[in-house]
């Protein structure tokens, strides 16, 4: 090990970039200070800055709480989206200069700048809500501010909160679930109870509870102007907070529930305070009844807004979800439900008329409606409705239908007049070709829908946070589809089967009432060009499937591989070769869903609730997963279980989870990305049940030395030397925990022996990295290691000692002759491991044939670089 301690260990990933300090100029205007350091005016390369200065010199306390505060403000500033951003650190005249973001002011200014000196309560709800957001970021990274004030919360140039100086925070492991906190300093007005404490024999212990109380004490000062106590002197703020347990007067005519909140965070008690997400919700509620806007007394009920109108475009195909913004409303409410629509009368009532997702067939009358004889539903052939634009004065053409075959289909979506058209009962339709979501066996909904995964068009079911028990819409499986979106994608207008419309929380609020439609257990969400998903990444058929069987198998698992059309995506499946698929959202045509395919990182769109998930490639969370446990107190180490979705990620790529590990109580959060690089999670390569896939990375077990046949193996139990004990399988996909015979090949010196299960461990692959520099992580998160020297490296054109692999079958031979797995010793890398190499894939011209697709040089870290060469060393020497 590296001799971190255990609250540093996942900072690395996030240390600060060093400049140069010829490139920093510093003024000599002091803008602020924080902690034991001050803030000056700067310029960094002619752009304004600002420079906290922190001397080197002093103890060696100063100098490790130095150590600390810029360890823990590059991990915030690389992972929070509200915290202040760090350009970068060097060492300046005497000081070690960081450099930061320059900002407007801090919130204790905003406050002063307000008319009456302090801001409304329907606007300090709002901030408040960003405050919440912020914390609830913070404390699911395992960080506790613990000098939250207006002093320490920067306002960004869009009147965005933003927290700064963590030199009293600590990244940290937990003990006995509460986070430790070295130093307990504060400012009296804003500090809580346990803040207080003076037994130095004993270790202080701050919660992400003690930051609620700093919040409740905030709002005092945004909501009245003034510091909460007033200027009562140091010694009486800690008679009545830290000997009698005494909150601070709440000022009168406060709207009724955003005084319960804070008296709720007053509690002296920290757990009997709410946590940032709790609160966050209770924020979000309010703000949406429009409570907010009234302050004591009885609270008349808000007129809702005019619903949002849904898209309407003039001519087909259907144009994308941002030419479709459906009006702006004030940020500061959500409109809403709206009330479920009565389903239009007809006068036929003997054959009722088409509508979203009903099943139909072409009416005796259709050559009379345009080219609907050109499309493809010949007389007895079916097709499902997937869109409705509107009444035919609009566009004559109203409905999008997908063709229902079980052959390829060239042109399988086609607008129609909704005249040449017929609704049929789902009874009618053969039942290969009805639209069976699939549906988990415990009621467990699909991916949630984000703006980061949702586009126009696509299909939706209730999801997990239903907020209005009156809609009935989506009851008993009934479905949706998208067909317009507000605030940036955190609020979308579904179109319900029964013809109903209204609007659903996909993020705002962090509520996510809708979730996608799974065409299968591993399925995801659908494909669309552009969505952010990497090469190799795991796709499967999905609802708009109408290319036969071009993937080999129903729910085969392909990679995706890049194409230079527009609205195309480009699929390799095992054994079929190359195909081009649909994935155009303005056409809303989806041919694909992703899937879940072990050891592949967790992305937004894969994530649902009751997943399995382990330490992923962008993991920064020490070991609160277990995993550094043998066997992680269950049966595999450090295997956990999504929870549910708690907010979006601030660049609206993302969303952050609630996580449970193993038997632990713990409950952190964990972001997951449509970038699987960027994601903290991975879909593991074994599971509870003790089944392991191949490239899963293993070590000896607590007393597997002993297990049978153990003791001549490659595989050696000697603590603090880890890289002699682990392995990776490669020989066995499957097998019960306690009876099969698992091949694993030892990374040391890769000799191969077969082991009892009983007597292997399985570990994450980012587990695996720390504990032996002969594997270098992958940016799916899998261990790599080099292959045998002397090979043939696929398509890569080198010797297969200079390739990296990671030993999982991940379908992705380019060159014809592979047996689909990466390695271990030779053939073509999988996508993730072709990066280590310096290469990535080219693309492909949609529709191209003949040899496998140009590979195309990639820019290597220099820290990848170092890591590859010390892999291939230790390789080496155990060869030798």
């Amino acid at each position: 090990m590296d001799g971190k301690q255990p609250g540093e260990a996942g900072l690395a990933p996030h240390q600060a970039v060093s400049i140069d300090p010829g490139d920093l100029e510093i003024g000599h205007t002091q803008i602020g200070s924080g902690g034991f350091g001050r803030v000056m005016l700067g310029k960094h390369r002619g752009v304004a800055v600002a420079v906290k200065l922190l001397p080197l010199a002093g103890s060696a306390a100063d100098k490790a709480r130095l150590e600390n505060e810029v360890k823990i403000l590059a991990r915030v500033s690389a992972t929070c989206a509200y915290a202040c951003r760090l350009y970068g650190v060097c060492t300046k005249d005497s000081n070690l200069a960081i450099v930061m973001k320059l900002y407007k002011g801090n919130l204790r200014a905003h406050i002063e700048n307000q008319p009456d000196g302090r801001v409304p309560a329907e606007r300090a709800v709002i901030l408040a809500q960003d405050l919440l957001r912020g914390l609830a970021e913070l404390h699911g990274n395992l960080i506790v501010v613990a000098d939250l004030k207006p002093d320490n919360v920067l306002i960004s140039d869009v009147d965005m909160p933003l927290f700064c100086d963590f030199c009293i925070s600590k990244a940290v492991t937990t003990t006995i679930g509460r986070y430790l906190v070295t130093r307990a300093e504060g400012t009296p007005n804003y500090m809580s109870p346990e803040q207080f404490a003076t037994d130095e024999d004993s270790p202080e212990f701050l919660t992400p509870a003690s930051d609620m109380w700093g919040f409740a004490a905030t709002m005092l000062h945004v909501l009245s102007g003034a510091p909460p106590w007033g200027g009562k002197p140091p010694h009486v703020i800690i008679m009545k907070v830290g000997m009698q347990k005494q909150a601070p007067q709440l000022p009168p005519g406060l709207p009724p529930p955003l005084e319960a909140l804070l008296v709720d965070c007053f509690k002296p008690r920290p757990e009997d305070r709410p946590t940032a997400v709790d609160a966050l919700r209770r924020v979000g509620a309010m703000i949406e009844s429009g409570q907010h806007l009234s302050s004591g007394g009885a609270h008349p009920a808000s007129p809702p807004p005019a619903p949002v109108p849904a898209p309407a475009p003039s001519t087909p195909p259907v144009s994308s979800s941002s030419d479709h913004r459906a009006p702006s409303h004030d940020k500061s409410r959500l409109p809403k439900p709206s009330s479920p629509l009565p389903t239009p009368q007809h006068g036929d009532k003997r054959v009722p008329p088409p509508k979203v997702l009903s099943y139909v067939q072409l009416s005796p009358s259709y050559e009379a409606f345009g080219d609907a004889k050109d499309g493809p539903l010949g007389p007895g052939k079916y097709g499902i409705v997937l869109y409705d634009v509107g009444s035919p004065e609009d566009n004559p053409r109203q409905l999008l239908v997908l063709a229902l075959t079980e052959e390829l289909v060239p042109r399988a979506r086609w607008w129609y007049a909704r005249g040449a058209l017929q609704a049929v009962p789902e009874a009618a339709v053969p039942e290969a070709l009805r639209l069976r979501p699939w549906r988990s066996a415990d009621g467990r909904r699909g991916v949630p829908v984000c703006p980061g995964n949702a586009r126009m068009g696509m299909l939706v079911q209730r999801g997990c946070h239903w907020r209005n028990d009156t809609d009935r819409n989506g009851l008993d499986g009934e479905l949706g589809v998208l067909v317009g979106s507000i605030e940036e994608g955190m609020v979308w207008r579904v179109h319900w089967a029964n013809g109903s419309r209204a609007n659903y929380c996909t993020g705002k609020y962090s509520l996510f009432e809708l979730a996608h439609v799974q065409v299968h257990e591993r399925a995801g969400s659908p494909v669309f060009d552009g969505d952010g998903s990497l090469p190799g990444a795991a796709v499967m058929r999905g609802w708009g499937w109408c290319r036969g069987g071009e993937d080999g198998a129903p729910f085969a698992v392909g990679s995706l591989e890049p194409c230079d059309k527009e609205g195309c995506v480009n699929v390799r499946w095992e054994g079929q070769g190359t195909s081009n698929c649909d994935a155009h959202a303005r056409h809303i045509s989806y041919d694909l869903s992703h899937a879940v395919r072990p050891g592949e990182p967790v992305t937004v769109f894969t994530a649902r609730k009751g997943l399995k998930v382990v330490r992923g490639p962008a993991w920064n969370a020490c070991d609160v997963d277990g995993g550094g446990k043998v066997d992680g107190g269950s049966g595999g180490s450090g295997v956990g279980e999504l929870l549910e979705p708690a907010w979006v990620t601030g660049d609206k790529t993302g969303i952050v989870w609630r996580v449970r590990w193993g038997s632990s109580r713990q409950e952190p959060c964990h972001r997951v990305c449509a970038d699987g690089g960027r994601s903290e999670l991975q879909h593991p390569q074994y599971g509870t049940d003790g089944v392991l896939q191949l490239g899963t990375p293993v070590r000896l077990a607590s007393g597997g030395a002993g297990a049978r046949g153990a003791a001549g193996g490659p595989l050696c139990a000697v603590r603090g030397d880890w890289s002699r004990s682990l392995g990776v399988v490669v020989g066995a996909e499957a097998g019960s925990r306690a009876k099969s015979k698992v091949t694993v090949m030892a990374l040391r010196d890769q000799r191969t022996w077969a082991y009892d299960r009983s007597a292997l461990e399985p570990l994450p692959g980012h587990l695996a990295k720390q504990l032996t520099l002969g594997v270098v992580l992958n940016r799916d998160g899998r261990a790599a290691f080099p292959g045998l020297r002397g090979g043939p490296g696929g398509d890569t054109g080198r010797d297969s000692g200079d390739v990296f692999y990671c030993g999982a079958r991940m379908g992705q031979c380019r060159c014809g002759s592979c047996d689909g797995v990466c390695g271990p010793d030779a053939g073509c890398p999988c996508h993730a491991c072709l990066e280590l190499t310096g290469l990535r894939v080219g693309p492909r011209r949609a529709g191209a044939a003949g040899g496998p697709p140009a590979l195309q040089p990639l820019h290597v870290n220099a820290l990848l670089k170092a890591e590859r060469a010390a892999a291939r060393q230790m390789a080496a020497e155990g060869v030798k």
